[in-house]
């Protein structure tokens, strides 16, 4: 991840917060909230969040996708509720995940980790999994030496 300049930028449309309160053996928890459909989930590890986050992309239609899902049977969008609890306990980062083109079955934006203030740009879901690891990996790290 790159440094960023000072400040923090307001949340567009497409933008969904994190926050992660666990990373034990690399099984990511915690928060999502997508501040334009004021709405909270909670995940307990990569594939929810990947899902939910789709969903959320998928209900503001914004990015639109470039093409069409693929799947062995039918797929069933499940509506998800409109809030749901809030873990409780501590977090180890909060990420700001900007979606600004779903194309190719991917996405491509941007990733801020608010608590360094540094933000990379992502090609593919992989490449924003590998950002967000290292940043977890290195939040783990800290946290464990205080």
């Amino acid at each position: 991840m790159e440094a960023r300049g000072s400040g923090y930028a307001m949340c567009g449309r497409n933008a969904i917060l994190l926050s992660v309160a666990s990373y034990e053996n690399k099984e990511i928890s915690g928060t999502a909230v997508c501040p334009a459909l004021h709405r909270r989930c909670v995940f307990s590890n990569l594939t929810q969040l990947l899902l939910k986050m789709e969903d959320m992309l998928n209900e503001l239609n914004t990015p639109q996708r470039a093409m069409e899902l693929r799947t062995f049977g039918s797929w069933r969008e499940q509506p998800s509720p409109q809030e749901e609890r809030e873990s409780a306990g501590p977090v180890l980062a909060t990420m700001k995940v900007t979606v600004l083109f779903r194309q190719n079955a991917s996405w491509q934006g941007t990733v801020e980790w608010t608590e360094q203030r540094m933000e990379a740009h992502f090609r593919s879901v992989l490449e924003l999994i590998m950002l967000m690891d290292s940043a977890l990996t290195a939040a783990q790290d800290s946290a464990q030496r205080r």
